[in-house]
């Protein structure tokens, strides 16, 4: 099981260190935009500088510090250059590699193409032949947003889901 030393820091944003899995591989992640707006940032260097940027906020996990690349794929995924127009509407997160100050490292990037909908997930159930694999890859480190990403799931099925990798872990549920 693999750590991006990047999540040992108490970071208020999104970043690309948050689509690795525990192998160090990235998973893609669909996310909802639940609003648009600008927001003083503090740079995270100690100095308490700050400056006001676009932020997106996200029903999923953490808000997203927008930039002019990842806005413009926003726009193209979701066919409208409106801020207003993106709230309720779905991205998909990548990772890219990019030159930054003459050294590639990862980016959090914006797909620009809308993802599908999740009525064309197929449903994870008790009952469905995936759901011990399901409840193995949240064991091994897999997060409910990844499965989600691939599956739709009822609240009660993903509290049962909890239950099951508790009880793996040996933690009592209370």
């Amino acid at each position: 099981m693999k750590t991006h030393f990047k999540k040992m820091k108490n970071t208020n944003y999104i970043g690309s260190w948050d689509l690795f899995d525990t192998n160090g591989k990235v998973v893609n992640r669909v996310v909802t935009i639940t609003k648009v707006e600008k927001q003083e940032v503090f740079d995270g260097s100690g100095s308490g500088k700050s400056e006001q940027c676009p932020v997106a906020e996200l029903k999923e996990c953490k808000p997203f510090i927008l930039n002019v690349t990842n806005m413009k794929a926003i726009a193209k995924a979701l066919e409208s250059p409106f801020i207003e127009d993106w709230a309720g509407k779905r991205i998909e997160l990548t990772v890219k590699k990019i030159k930054s100050f003459g050294e590639f490292v990862d980016a959090l990037r914006v797909l620009d193409k809308a993802p599908a909908a999740a009525a064309s997930l197929p449903q994870l159930t008790p009952d469905n032949d995936k759901w011990a694999g399901v409840v193995k890859a949240l064991f091994d480190g897999f997060t409910m947003q990844q499965i989600k990403g691939k599956y739709t799931i009822s609240g009660e099925h993903e509290a049962q889901l909890v239950d099951e990798v508790n009880a793996m872990k040996g933690v009592k549920n209370v």
